[in-house]
């Protein structure tokens, strides 16, 4: 179970990693970015679009499909051997991968446990906010200190918790709506 766990989940290999004050984040660069980009999107949605359960417009799911883009761009780029990876670079990536993934994840649940409230969405200027706190957030792979470890695993965790929780209500939500 372990090796199963430790090449699909934590997959990590010291190249891949990101150190700071001389620990490593538990998962990869880039995976650690996307559990990073959902705990902040997922806490963005929590405080300040709490009832928010409107499906995102064309124009957003548009911005959303161009943040998802870049990752994209930085594993082909690396699968063929176009440039060499850089750490930084792979959790900015995953970081706005992660941004785009739970903006569109987090009102798509909330509409499956029929949970409604008539506010408005996700509009592009909070994602494009969302999108310079996760390029903030990233950088802080730049920042070799204990606080960047801390925030960044802390941030990370959160997301992985937070998407767990939220695939998992999801799940529910969907099988209470069929009986």
């Amino acid at each position: 179970m372990r090796a199963l766990l430790d090449q699909y989940l934590f997959h990590w290999t010291p190249e891949r990693a990101i150190w700071l004050g001389g620990n490593t984040l538990t998962w990869d660069a880039r995976c650690a970015g996307i559990y990073a980009g959902v705990c902040i999107t997922l806490l963005f949605h929590l405080l300040l679009l709490r009832n928010n359960s409107k499906l995102p417009s064309r124009s957003v799911l548009t911005a959303v499909a161009v943040l998802v883009l870049p990752m994209f761009v930085d594993v082909i780029s690396i699968h063929f051997q176009m440039r060499q990876p850089i750490n930084s670079l792979r959790h900015l990536t995953g970081l706005l991968f992660g941004i785009s993934f739970c903006s569109v994840l987090y009102p798509a649940v909330r509409q499956l446990l029929g949970v409604s409230y008539p506010v408005a969405g996700l509009s592009i200027r909070l994602l494009l906010l969302l999108a310079c706190i996760g390029v903030l957030t990233s950088s802080l792979t730049l920042w070799d200190r204990l606080f960047s470890y801390y925030l960044l695993e802390s941030l990370s965790w959160g997301g992985f918790v937070g998407l767990a929780t939220l695939i998992a209500s999801g799940l529910v939500g969907s099988m209470a709506r069929r009986c």
